[in-house]
């Protein structure tokens, strides 16, 4: 399996998306998003539950703090979804790999 990030448990990341249609980068300015991160889709969310504008351009970048990342090593469900300006709704799925942190 591949995952979309591998991140050692309760380091900082930005995760970064880009938008696309038919593989080509969408201007999604003006655009709201939700991100979190569960344990497996339909599940609750475990951390990492943001919410954002795009103000411009095709990439919105999901900032994870230290404590969002502070899961148990594993394989985790992360999910965005986009609201563009005119209302229309898409959501993107894939996995995390939380690995243990090498220093306590």
């Amino acid at each position: 399996m591949s995952y979309d990030a591998t991140i050692r448990s309760g380091d900082t990341r930005n995760l970064v998306f880009t938008v696309t249609t038919g593989g080509v980068a969408t201007d999604i300015s003006g655009a709201s998003w939700t991100h979190g991160i569960a344990a497996y889709p339909g599940a609750g969310t475990v951390g990492a539950d943001r919410t954002g504008t795009v103000t411009s351009g095709t990439e919105i970048t999901v900032s994870l703090s230290s404590s969002d990342t502070a899961l148990a090593p594993g394989r985790y469900y992360h999910e965005l979804e986009v609201t563009d300006a005119l209302g229309n709704v898409s959501t993107y799925g894939g996995y995390i790999l939380i690995e243990p942190a090498s220093v306590d």
